[in-house]
């Protein structure tokens, strides 16, 4: 459920900001950026966006996650210590940065189909 909610809100945010910052890919576009340097724009953007979340996420999860393991286990007597499993962690932020530049494809190439001009166009 998590993880289709981050994917949304990622898609989501994405292509608010592609829309929004339409006429000032117009205008990096009318100064001679290229069509997939637009993309890469967008891949990078989400990327960010993935890595900065999973470096404010995990070792969140993993502070939290084991003060509540310490406070469950001195409260019923249990001694040993919550194991943290490293690679799954490091599969996490793989898959999740791998993730953000899937969604950001189809968004960057929508994106960049259109025609300069449209771009530009003040509303």
């Amino acid at each position: 459920f998590f993880i289709g909610l981050a994917t949304l809100g990622l898609f989501h945010s994405l292509a608010m900001s592609t829309r929004n910052g339409r006429q000032d890919f117009g205008i990096l576009g009318a100064l001679g950026l290229l069509r997939r340097n637009a993309r890469h724009v967008v891949t990078w953007q989400a990327c960010i966006t993935a890595i900065v979340g999973l470096a404010i996420g995990i070792p969140f999860g993993v502070i939290v996650g084991r003060a509540a393991w310490n406070l469950m286990v001195t409260n019923i007597g249990m001694l040993g210590g919550p194991q943290i499993p490293w690679m799954a962690l490091a599969f996490t932020m793989v898959v999740g940065i791998s993730t953000a530049a899937a969604i950001a494809w189809p968004i960057g190439y929508h994106f960049t189909r259109g025609h300069l001009a449209r771009l530009l166009r003040v509303e």
